[in-house]
Parts: structure tokens; sequence; C-alpha cells
């Protein structure tokens, strides 16, 4: 067989192997279901059904049940490959799998989105996951029930009329069960990152146990989007509910995906800055061997270690032996990064003024303005502490400033601002006189310090003057 032959042979191959898995479409955008977005807590408002009370649960806004009580209510459930299905039938009790049965839900709890799609009926719902446990919106059970809002929570009540569902339908097709044809519109729902976009396909026909293959997209306008799931809005003439109604539409707990999203992106650009030691000996719930994070080391008398529950533990001087950090060099940080690390991850102070000092990257970056809303102001080349005498990490604030100190052990630092027992921000080292520079001018942007961060004569009194007492400080 010729070559350009060959080739033509086997793309056909692969598309015909495509089609078979595929139907012909290429797979979706899914959300990350390995993401931690937030917490859950357990809500003040409960769920009635006859004598029966379930708990309820809440975040960004928005109330859920788990899939389990939706069970414990009478509805079935039946698994697909991609998506679980839930159905009306009251009365029924169904099998309880262990590995459907849900813990027990309290307390904070973080939660990611769920990994399959959920049907109820042929209207389709997101779900949540924590802990093992899978949860609905609340609103997705108006499928099944009257919810009545009523002190405390919410009533169900079996709807006195329910339509006949004639098209089954999945995250791939619809089928027409009946023995008639059926006409529908419906819409596939897709989230842009920012807003939701509905793909709306009107007068549609399937004749009996006809087949309506789904055309979903990865983008839209060039734009990458994720695919929520395919919503009947008419069935022969009747008209149904929005998707709001069903609680398809929750803006703000899609904007807290994405907000986890960047952070996850942010934190591989800004990594933490680890030190680690290794044991000598055994020393309180430390074991001969075991690796540990340095956090500083008080000069010549002990060091403090962070053990794995991120407490701060003393040990002696000699039970450690220093491995080394974990890298330095990173690209700089563009101006839109350092403003979004700081509004996302929630930094905040009491002045309008905050500090966060990059140890990986030997910079310091000053902000404006408020919580959510900082405003980067100046970069600052710096230098902290080695490995030796390691610029502790964590939150602080400016205590109080002094001009200057260090003449009785000959030199003079200017413009110090203090942060942490005598850890300060200051200048370089000059001579004790303060004319002259003794010593790291061309040190800064490398870890040679004693612990303080130092900065250009220029920088220090910047901050001296510009960043006020009380003002937050971040350094990792």
């Amino acid at each position: 067989m010729k070559r350009p032959y060959f080739f033509i042979f086997i793309l056909c191959i692969a598309g015909l192997s495509w089609s078979k898995m595929y139907g012909g479409t290429l797979p979706v955008n899914r959300f990350d279901t390995q993401l931690p977005i937030g917490l859950l807590n357990v809500s003040e408002k409960t769920l009635k059904l006859k004598e029966e009370t379930f708990s309820l649960y809440e975040t960004c806004e928005h109330l859920f049940v788990p899939l389990q009580t939706v069970i414990d209510m009478g509805i079935a459930k039946e698994e697909g490959d991609a998506y679980w299905k839930l159905t009306r039938e009251v009365g029924i009790k169904t099998d309880k799998p262990l590995d459907w049965v849900a813990p027990n839900l309290e307390g904070e709890m973080v939660f990611k989105m769920g990994e399959k799609q959920i049907l109820l009926g042929d209207t389709p719902t997101y779900s949540i996951q924590v802990e093992g446990a899978t949860l609905i919106p609340l609103k997705a059970l108006s499928v099944f029930f009257e919810m009545i809002q009523v002190p405390g929570g919410y009533l169900a009540q079996a709807k006195s009329y329910e339509a006949l569902n004639y098209l089954e339908v999945t995250p791939k097709e619809m089928i027409n069960t009946s023995m008639y044809p059926i006409y529908f519109d419906y819409l596939d729902m897709y989230w842009d990152g920012e807003n939701f976009i509905d793909v709306c396909t009107k007068n549609q026909i399937i004749e009996p146990q006809g087949i309506h293959s789904l055309d979903l997209q990865q983008e839209i306008e060039g734009k990458a989007v994720i695919y929520l799931g395919t919503y009947l809005e008419s069935v022969q003439d009747f008209r149904r509910p929005s998707p709001e109604v069903y609680g398809q539409r929750p803006t703000s707990l899609y904007q807290s995906y994405e907000k986890a999203k960047r952070i996850q992106s942010l934190e591989k650009i800004f990594p933490k800055f680890k030190v680690m030691v290794k044991m000598n000996y055994q020393v309180g719930t430390f074991e001969n061997g075991q690796e540990v994070q340095l956090w500083r080391s008080e000069k010549g008398q002990y060091h403090v270690l962070i053990d794995e529950t991120g407490k701060k533990v003393i040990v002696p001087l000699g039970s450690v032996q220093i491995i080394g950090d974990n890298g330095q060099g990173y690209r700089q940080a563009t101006q839109q990064e350092l403003e979004d690390y700081v509004n996302l991850k929630d930094y905040e102070s009491q002045t309008t003024a905050l500090l966060w000092t990059d140890l990986l990257r030997q910079r310091t970056y000053a902000f404006e303005g408020k919580k959510n809303q900082w405003k980067w102001v100046k970069t600052m080349k710096c230098s902290t502490g080695k490995d030796t005498s390691l610029t502790p990490s964590g939150t602080f604030e400016i205590q109080y400033k002094i001009p200057y100190f260090g003449e009785r052990r000959g030199f003079r630092c200017k413009n110090a601002s203090v942060i942490f027992r005598d850890y300060m921000y200051h200048s370089i080292l000059f001579d004790k006189t303060g004319q002259y520079v003794k010593s790291g001018l061309y040190q800064l942007g490398s870890r040679v310090s004693h612990g303080c961060v130092r900065l250009s004569e220029e920088d220090s009194e910047w901050i001296y003057k510009n960043v006020p007492e009380k003002s937050k400080v971040y350094i990792e």
C-alpha cells in the first residue's frame, strides 16, 4: 500500500473508533472534581416530609440535601456510566449499598464539585461532594415535590399532578420511549468561567423509539466552556419551568469554583518557601531521621520546627541537621498576578497599607487599598535570612519603628520597622556613622541576612515613611 493511502486508511480507522466511543463528538469539558472549593456547613433550616425531619446544608448562599436523604424520601436511584438517575417511586424502599450511605456530616466540611451528572427524571442538576457524600441543591427536589417554605425550613409534599416523561434524557442523547412522535425544544447549558450560556435548539421531533444525539461543545466563540446539562424547555405543548426554579443558576457557587481554580494556579506561581531539617535523634513526637520544616532559629540557643498540625515546637540546637530550602529564583511575577494573589487570598490590614515578602523571589511587595481591593504600589529587592538564621514565615504587623540601631556593634542599620521580636525590615549595613555602606548592597536578592529583611536605604526609608504601624505583613 502506498504511503499516502496508508495514512488516509489509518485516519479513517481512528475516526471510526472515535465515533464509536464518543458518538462522533469530542468529550465535553467538566468541572475539576478534585479541587477544594470552600466550606459546607450544617444549616439551621431543616426539610420535613410527613413525620420525618432531615438536615440541610449550606454554602455560597445555597441549600443542599444529601442524596441519601433523597433516597430516604422514597426516590429510586438508577446508576449509569456517567450519571445517576433519580425517579419518583413514592413508598418504595430502595436498597442502600454501603458506598451510597452518607457519613455523618457535622461542622465545617471542605466540598468539591460532584463527579457525576444527576438526572431527576429528565431534569439535570449539578451536585457537590464532601467526605464521601453527594449533595444536590434543595430546589432540585421541586421536580418531585411541592417545596413549601415554613418557619425553620421547608416542607415537602407530593405533587398532585406529575407530567409523564416519555423522553429519556442522558448526557449524550434523548430517547423517545413512547409509541408517538414527540416534538420539543431544549437548551444546552454551559458555564464560561464568568457567565451562563444557553444554546437553544427549537422545533425538534423524535419518532417513536427514536434517538436524538446531542451536539455538545467544548468552546463557544473561542472561549472554553463547561457543559452543565441539557434542559427540556417544552415537550409537546407543555411549557416547563425555567432552570432557575430547580436551582440551576448557582452563580455564587460557580464563582467560588473559579476563585479556587485561580488560587490553585497562583499557588503554583507562588509556592510556599520551606527549609527542611532532619532529626538527629527523637525529640517529643519527632522521630529520629524524620524530615521536618524549620520555622526559625534562635541565635545559638534552639530551633523552632513546624509539626504536621502546624504547631510550632522548640527543639535543642543540636537535635537537627539542616537539609536546605526548596530553591529560589522563580521568574518575577506580574502586577496582575500579585494583585490577584493578595485579593483572592483575602489578605487584610488594619491600615490602607500591606506588605508581602516573597521568600523564593527575594522581593518585598507593597500594596495600598483594602481587603479584596489591594493595588500594587512598589516592588523592592530584599535579602532574608539564610538557612541557619531563617526569617520566620507567617502573618505579622508593623509593631513599632526606630530610625537606626547597631552602633554599639560597630555598624548602623537605618529605617527599622519591627514586626516580631527582633525581626524587622531595615536597610543594608552602614558604618556606625551611617555614611558609608559596610555590607549588603550587592547581596540584595539573596538569602544572606541574620533573619531580618534587608532592603536598600531608599526602599527601607520608603517603608519607614509610607507603611504605618499596625499594617499587616505577610512573609511566605
